[in-house]
């Protein structure tokens, strides 16, 4: 699960001039901060954060399967309207804890869940006199 940062730009040509500054040694959170469309991660520097290749556009997720932490694309992806340029930031393994694992956790998640409907009645039928 790579943990990956993004800059989004309106065109092609934008996209390569980006790509030359990153191997030029500018800064990705820089040029994100300067230059990319994308409200969302702009102010962060880029920073999409932790993500499973699964919540993130096929062209993106292939991209980020064949480059290494600290990598970013060296050229530009295509999605509808924009280009993305994206880098790896950080990688750590997706283990996924068995049920065993995880029971005690689930057990009490369900009790909260309870206890959260029950108030919710209670109050619902509740009168206050005065």
């Amino acid at each position: 699960m790579p943990k990956s940062s993004q800059i989004v730009l309106k065109s092609e040509s934008e996209s390569i001039a980006v790509i030359g500054r990153l191997q030029a040694g500018d800064a990705f959170a820089k040029v994100a901060k300067e230059l990319s469309l994308d409200a969302a991660t702009k102010s962060q520097g880029g920073v999409l954060g932790w993500v499973t290749p699964q919540q993130l556009p096929p062209p993106i997720a292939d991209a980020l399967g064949t480059i290494g932490k600290g990598g970013f694309t060296k050229t530009p992806i295509k999605l509808s309207d924009v280009w993305v340029i994206v880098r790896i930031d950080d990688t750590r393994s997706s283990k996924i804890p068995s049920f065993e694992a995880s029971q005690n956790q689930l057990k009490q998640a369900i009790i909260q869940q309870y206890l959260a409907e029950i108030l919710k009645r209670l109050r619902e039928s509740s009168k206050i006199i005065q």
